[in-house]
């Protein structure tokens, strides 16, 4: 008997997905995985929509189709990767027509897991792309871990991974180190009576050996929000990357710095700025470099530079050099030469070397 087989049987005999306020009581399913599903029209903290346009933008010049991008959020006894580290409560979510389809696969018991693979594995061949916060640091390793216990193989078609941590820590100032975090700065809410995952551990813990109910219920809502808040982040950054390329201002200040950004996406997110600091200045210099722009790239150079980007330094020479100014980068040589660190001041006076030599 297949997963869905087993699922179709344990519905059949009546059984209902829990309530936030199920009894401490309740005895686990005798079929040990539970595969609770909802469609959400909005957040279910915030109230935010989640309806979602017919392609998402997650990285500049890169479309997704929405229904091909699964979010996946884990609930597990600890946060390592070894083989005693359960995944006991797997969160999924994606866009359909009739709304943002959210799946919890719940193990009552520890040898379901292998059954909780098996479905995951079924959803999975539908989408090629994972979303995720802080995925690739431990909810993409631990699955792994996992389907390696049980001798199974991590699909092996290519999908697309969006980790929405490292992605929101190079675009926004107050970089959010955790999801409630992004929620409160980035979304403009905070969740109420919400227990953190960190007592995941503790809550599979007493239903396992007491069969008490609370804690787990109240983890599995903690899940269902992270999801939630998973595709409404992805909406907010689809939302910053549409109106970069338009050139309108956005909640990311740093949206530029997106890593797939091309130089033309760039430009585009400084244009939108009404001040550029060192930094802002060195990607511009960057980007006119890039697109063949050099005189333009120099002038950004030499401007963070002089604002204290000691980055810009070097590929300012670089260029001037290329533009045959031998006298402009002496001249620059000495300016800098003086007021940069040890380590930058080693490579200018090496470059000054082989200027004067070059005139000889």
């Amino acid at each position: 008997m297949n997963v869905r087989e087993r699922l179709h049987k344990y519905r059949a005999n009546g059984t209902t997905a829990p309530s936030g306020n199920a009894s401490d009581s309740t005895e686990p399913s005798p079929l040990g995985l539970e595969i609770i599903e909802e469609t959400l029209l909005c957040h279910p903290e915030a109230g935010l929509s989640l309806s979602a346009p017919e392609r998402l933008q997650l990285a500049p010049g890169e479309q997704r189709e929405r229904s091909k991008i699964l979010f996946l959020d884990v609930e597990c006894l600890s946060l390592g990767t070894g083989p005693a580290n359960i995944p006991w409560l797997i969160g999924t979510g994606s866009f359909t027509d009739k709304g943002f389809l959210l799946r919890l696969l719940l193990c009552h018991t520890p040898p379901a897991e292998s059954d909780s693979l098996a479905f995951l594995d079924e959803i999975w061949a539908n989408h090629d792309t994972i979303l995720t916060y802080n995925g690739a640091s431990f909810d993409i390793p631990l699955l792994k871990s996992r389907y390696a216990l049980y001798r199974k193989n991590f699909p092996e078609r290519p999908l697309t991974h969006y980790d929405l941590y490292r992605v929101l820590r190079r675009i926004y100032p107050a970089k959010p180190q955790r999801l409630i975090d992004a929620e409160e700065r980035i979304l403009g809410f905070r969740r109420k009576d919400d227990l953190p995952g960190s007592y995941a551990g503790q809550a599979y813990f007493e239903y396992q050996r007491y069969a008490r109910r609370n804690l787990l219920d109240q983890i599995m809502r903690h899940n269902r929000a992270d999801v939630a808040t998973l595709a409404a982040l992805a909406l907010k950054l689809d939302e910053a990357i549409r109106a970069t390329a338009a050139q309108y201002p956005v909640w990311a200040p740093k949206i530029h710095k997106i890593k797939e950004a091309t130089p033309q996406f760039i430009l585009q997110g400084l244009a939108a700025k009404t001040e550029l600091d060192a930094e802002d200045r060195r990607l511009a210099a960057e980007a006119y470099e890039k697109l063949g722009q050099l005189r333009r790239a120099a002038r950004e150079y030499c401007r963070a530079a002089r604002n204290g980007e000691a980055k810009a330094v070097l590929p300012l020479l670089k260029i001037l050099i290329k533009l045959n100014k031998k006298k402009l980068s002496l001249a620059v040589i000495d300016y800098f030469l003086y007021i940069s660190e040890a380590n930058l001041q080693e490579k200018l006076l090496a470059k000054r070397q082989a200027l004067l030599k070059s005139d000889h």
